[in-house]
Protein backbone atom coordinates (compact mmCIF):
# COMPACT_ATOMS: atom_id res chain seq x y z
CA UNK A 1 0.00 0.00 0.00
CA UNK A 2 1.32 3.27 -0.88
CA UNK A 3 1.64 5.50 1.99
CA UNK A 4 2.36 9.02 -0.07
CA UNK A 5 -0.35 11.64 -0.38
CA UNK A 6 0.39 15.10 -1.83
CA UNK A 7 -2.22 16.78 -0.48
CA UNK A 8 -1.32 19.96 -2.74
CA UNK A 9 -3.12 18.54 -5.88
CA UNK A 10 -6.58 17.42 -6.48
CA UNK A 11 -5.40 13.56 -7.73
CA UNK A 12 -3.22 13.29 -3.70
CA UNK A 13 -6.50 14.61 -1.57
CA UNK A 14 -8.81 12.08 -3.86
CA UNK A 15 -6.33 9.40 -2.80
CA UNK A 16 -6.25 10.57 0.40
CA UNK A 17 -10.06 10.47 0.68
CA UNK A 18 -10.51 7.01 -1.34
CA UNK A 19 -7.65 5.83 1.64
CA UNK A 20 -9.68 7.39 4.50
CA UNK A 21 -13.41 6.24 3.10
CA UNK A 22 -11.60 2.25 3.49
CA UNK A 23 -9.78 2.20 6.40
CA UNK A 24 -10.81 5.61 8.44
CA UNK A 25 -12.73 3.37 10.74
CA UNK A 26 -9.19 1.87 12.05
CA UNK A 27 -8.33 5.36 12.82
CA UNK A 28 -11.29 7.16 13.83
CA UNK A 29 -14.20 5.44 13.98
CA UNK A 30 -16.83 8.32 14.70
CA UNK A 31 -15.41 10.70 12.38
CA UNK A 32 -15.30 7.79 9.43
CA UNK A 33 -19.07 7.15 10.83
CA UNK A 34 -20.08 10.92 10.27
CA UNK A 35 -17.71 11.53 7.35
CA UNK A 36 -20.17 8.58 5.64
CA UNK A 37 -23.36 10.10 7.01
CA UNK A 38 -23.06 13.73 5.86
CA UNK A 39 -24.31 14.72 2.96
CA UNK A 40 -21.61 16.46 0.04
CA UNK A 41 -21.03 20.07 0.78
CA UNK A 42 -22.43 22.86 -1.79
CA UNK A 43 -19.04 22.92 -2.94
CA UNK A 44 -18.25 19.43 -3.67
CA UNK A 45 -22.04 19.20 -5.53
CA UNK A 46 -21.07 22.59 -7.78
CA UNK A 47 -17.73 20.99 -8.31
CA UNK A 48 -19.51 17.52 -9.28
CA UNK A 49 -22.05 18.95 -11.21
CA UNK A 50 -19.41 21.44 -13.22
CA UNK A 51 -17.82 18.81 -14.03
CA UNK A 52 -20.87 16.50 -15.48
CA UNK A 53 -21.94 19.89 -17.45
CA UNK A 54 -18.25 20.05 -19.01
CA UNK A 55 -18.29 16.39 -19.98
CA UNK A 56 -21.84 16.36 -21.22
CA UNK A 57 -20.44 19.57 -23.62
CA UNK A 58 -17.87 17.65 -24.70
CA UNK A 59 -19.47 14.13 -25.62
CA UNK A 60 -22.10 15.40 -27.80
CA UNK A 61 -25.04 15.50 -25.03
CA UNK A 62 -28.23 16.98 -25.63
CA UNK A 63 -29.85 17.86 -22.20
CA UNK A 64 -28.79 17.08 -18.48
CA UNK A 65 -30.51 17.15 -15.23
CA UNK A 66 -29.16 17.71 -12.32
CA UNK A 67 -30.40 17.51 -8.91
CA UNK A 68 -28.48 19.81 -6.28
CA UNK A 69 -28.78 21.89 -2.75
CA UNK A 70 -30.28 25.80 -3.92
CA UNK A 71 -26.58 27.15 -1.82
CA UNK A 72 -24.49 24.33 -4.44
CA UNK A 73 -26.93 25.82 -7.36
CA UNK A 74 -25.51 29.59 -6.57
CA UNK A 75 -21.81 28.55 -6.27
CA UNK A 76 -22.04 26.82 -9.39
CA UNK A 77 -24.26 29.44 -11.49
CA UNK A 78 -20.96 32.22 -11.40
CA UNK A 79 -18.89 29.04 -12.77
CA UNK A 80 -20.52 28.28 -15.98
CA UNK A 81 -19.71 30.62 -18.69
CA UNK A 82 -20.39 28.97 -22.18
CA UNK A 83 -23.06 30.66 -24.20
CA UNK A 84 -23.53 27.63 -25.53
CA UNK A 85 -24.93 26.18 -22.51
CA UNK A 86 -28.54 27.43 -21.05
CA UNK A 87 -29.06 26.11 -17.45
CA UNK A 88 -32.60 26.77 -15.61
CA UNK A 89 -33.33 25.78 -12.28
CA UNK A 90 -36.58 25.38 -10.86
CA UNK A 91 -37.06 24.91 -6.79
CA UNK A 92 -38.27 22.04 -5.17
CA UNK A 93 -38.88 20.77 -1.81
CA UNK A 94 -35.77 20.72 1.10
CA UNK A 95 -34.04 23.37 -0.58
CA UNK A 96 -33.46 20.92 -3.55
CA UNK A 97 -32.84 22.07 -7.16
CA UNK A 98 -33.66 20.70 -10.27
CA UNK A 99 -31.09 22.12 -13.07
CA UNK A 100 -31.91 21.14 -16.60
CA UNK A 101 -29.16 21.98 -18.74
CA UNK A 102 -29.47 22.01 -23.13
CA UNK A 103 -26.65 22.21 -25.24
CA UNK A 104 -26.43 24.45 -28.46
Amino acid sequence: MDSHYDLTTQDGMKKASEWFDSYGWLISPLVWAIKRLLPPTAAEQARAAGKLIEVGKNHGVKDMTIYMNDDAYGKLKGDIKNEDIKVTAKAGSNRQMKITVNYS
